[in-house]
């Protein structure tokens, strides 16, 4: 079996489930990619979700993509599947209720 790596940028951050926490009080917003590498709508997600980073590194928001393979806790805590679960946290709220959202995978696209 071949290893699937997750997409590296300098734009994402390096959230587990030991430093979610902290994370989530170091910004006002957190937006967590919760994927399984080898899920092929993941992947095609994962250059737009790295655009949205780059674009907004500097402002407050961090971007984490999670590999829920490692970060059981995680996975389960947020009901990760392969759909690509994307959540948006509030620094200023309270980490069980995140709002799901949709990155477009076009994004970053001229057209």
């Amino acid at each position: 079996e071949s290893e699937v790596e997750l997409p590296v940028s300098t734009d994402l951050l390096d959230v587990t489930d030991g430093n979610f926490e902290e994370m989530l009080g170091e910004h006002e917003a957190l937006v967590l990619a919760l994927r399984y590498p080898w899920c092929t709508r993941c992947q095609q997600q994962d250059k737009a979700f790295v655009e949205a980073a780059r674009m907004v590194s500097g402002e407050g928001v961090g971007f984490a993509i999670v590999d829920v393979r490692e970060e059981k806790v995680l996975g389960r805590r947020f009901q990760a599947s392969c759909s690509c679960r994307v959540l948006l946290f509030k620094g200023d709220e309270p980490s069980t209720d995140p709002y799901p959202l949709t990155i477009p995978m076009n994004m970053g696209e001229s057209g």
